[in-house]
């Protein structure tokens, strides 16, 4: 499961890589992102997030904190880091709209970040993708710290292995074995998932504005006797996660009975587009 965490760090370094006129994101935007985003308060980071993701700050600024600390050990300060590797990497003439893809090598990365977490709780963090990062090795990162007057292995394997103890020999405190306890006796849907219908009632999802007709035609498919499987297909950002949302606030809202429910199919089959607007006003 990817933490909110990496959002926020792919989110920066997504407009790193943009911001710099390239095509997809580098491992060296991806460091640019990471120490922009443990250098700026969690706060800030999160005021324009909606509210589900703003209750999740505690768990945000440990992931932050962690790669702190690591930073630190090594001595490293990630303002002169972010500032050295944006030297390296430098500007292109390019304009690209954005959402950006990962690079290939961006992709590995994490793949390979993805297999640390699965061997330390499961929820992948930017400390996992920086152990990655520094095993797939960004000459451009390499030469920043050299010169900010480092020994560029000596640093960031140092940085990788501070973070690499710290997976194996983090002692989990009295919460989280609770926590962990509950976990094992919730269901599949509490353990990998959002239960919206819940979150539509603590009123923690956003408003969904218009489409009734994208609604309605998931009402029918759900209602059908036979291949009542529901998928939304769809590039980045047409508002899949919205419309699914929405559907949950209607069920939490009670605005959305059975009985409601198939005469409006029924009047969308029928052609009775008077009687539908008066269902769904």
């Amino acid at each position: 499961m990817i933490s909110p965490s990496i959002d926020i760090t792919w989110s920066l370094a997504e407009a790193e890589a943009a911001h710099a006129g390239f095509s997809e994101i580098g491992l060296a935007h991806f460091w640019v992102g990471v120490c922009k985003a443990v250098e700026l308060p969690v706060g800030e980071l999160l005021k324009a997030g909606n509210p589900e993701l703003q209750a999740l700050e505690g768990q945000v600024e440990a992931d932050f904190q962690e790669v702190r600390e690591a930073f630190a050990a090594a001595g490293l300060a990630p303002k002169a880091l972010r500032r050295a590797i944006r030297a390296e990497v430098g500007r292109r003439a390019g304009q690209f709209a954005r959402p950006l893809h990962r690079s290939p090598a961006l992709r590995e990365v994490f793949k390979q970040g993805v297999g640390v977490a699965s061997v330390d709780g499961g929820r992948l963090r930017p400390a996992h993708l920086l152990v990655a990062l520094v095993e797939h090795w960004e000459p451009m990162v390499s030469s920043a710290v050299t010169k900010l007057g480092h020994d560029a292995y000596q640093v960031l394997r140092g940085v990788a292995e501070r973070l690499s103890d710290g997976f194996e020999g983090r002692q989990k405190t009295p919460r989280q074995k609770t926590e962990d306890k509950k976990k094992k006796g919730a269901s599949a849907l509490e353990r990998f998932g959002r239960n919206l219908t819940e979150l539509a009632a603590k009123g923690a999802l956003p408003p969904l504005i218009g489409r009734r007709v994208e609604m309605l035609k998931i009402t029918q498919i759900l209602l059908q006797s036979r291949k009542s499987n529901l998928i939304l297909l769809g590039e980045p950002g047409v508002g899949k996660t919205g419309i699914v949302e929405g559907f949950a606030q209607l069920l939490a809202e009670g605005k959305l009975p059975r009985a409601v429910a198939w005469q409006s199919v029924r009047c969308l089959f029928q052609k009775d587009f008077s009687t539908f607007s008066r269902l769904w006003p």
